[in-house]
């Protein structure tokens, strides 16, 4: 029954498919970011005991973050550049820019860890152009940010009442 009732709301609203499609996307990229990030055997993991698939699944996730973290920090900074030059910068340019490019990877490479450097700082305000308010340029302010988590919140907690 809460099947049929699921399956009911989700061919009648657009917007919880739309969601729904949005998260098996993301879902997928990452899956498939980490599978070509997995060092050898193309991602076939060849333990047999359940401690060991787990912690190569584990230590394959851990790699894959750290190459998303350190993406998003390079193009957050070329993004914080473009914006000092005084470029705008769209809200679907922005949305269509992906934490997982690998080109400029190299898997197999020498590389050398200094683990008493803590990880480089984010900066969290890139001004982007929004489509509402294109002269402004700047991201949305901290009530307008708190407003749309709330919305987000409240889509969120109706999805749930659907599986229970």
């Amino acid at each position: 029954m809460i099947r049929t009732h699921f399956l009911m709301q989700y061919l009648a609203d657009p917007e919880l498919r739309s969601t729904i499609q949005s998260a098996t996307n993301k879902s997928e990229a990452f899956n498939g970011f980490a599978k070509w990030a997995f060092f050898g055997g193309e991602g076939v993991i060849t333990h047999n005991r359940r401690i060991e698939q787990r912690k190569c699944v584990k230590f394959n996730h851990l790699v894959a973050n750290c190459l998303i973290f350190y993406n998003v920090h390079v193009i957050s900074e070329a993004l914080q550049k473009l914006n000092q030059e005084g470029a705008e910068l769209g809200e679907q340019v922005v949305a269509a820019l992906s934490p997982y490019v690998r080109q400029h990877i190299n898997r197999f490479g020498r590389y050398q860890l200094d683990l008493t450097q803590p990880p480089p700082p984010l900066n969290y305000d890139i001004r982007v152009v929004t489509s509402k308010k294109k002269s402004a340029g700047f991201v949305a302010s901290e009530a307008q940010k708190k407003a749309k988590a709330k919305q987000k919140k409240k889509k969120s907690a109706r999805q749930m009442k659907l599986f229970s």
